[in-house]
């Protein structure tokens, strides 16, 4: 798999891979960390932003009961 392939078994729309760098397991743990430690419920998300981290913001909210 590329850089820009799209990656299997996420909820990131099928286009996102496209702009961004694959992440190793590795990576992407860090990535979700940091989410956990950047992002409150309910705060926007940018659409900028990696769909790996977009996706655990995502997460965040539905703890939160926020939709």
């Amino acid at each position: 798999m590329t850089d820009f392939e799209e990656k299997p078994g996420t909820r990131a729309g099928e286009n996102d891979w496209t702009m961004f760098k694959m992440l190793t397991p590795k990576m992407e743990l860090q990535f979700r960390l940091k989410a956990r430690e950047d992002y409150k419920a309910g705060d926007l998300i940018n659409p900028l932003w990696h769909p790996v981290y977009r996706d655990e913001c995502d997460k965040i909210n539905r703890e939160g009961g926020i939709k």
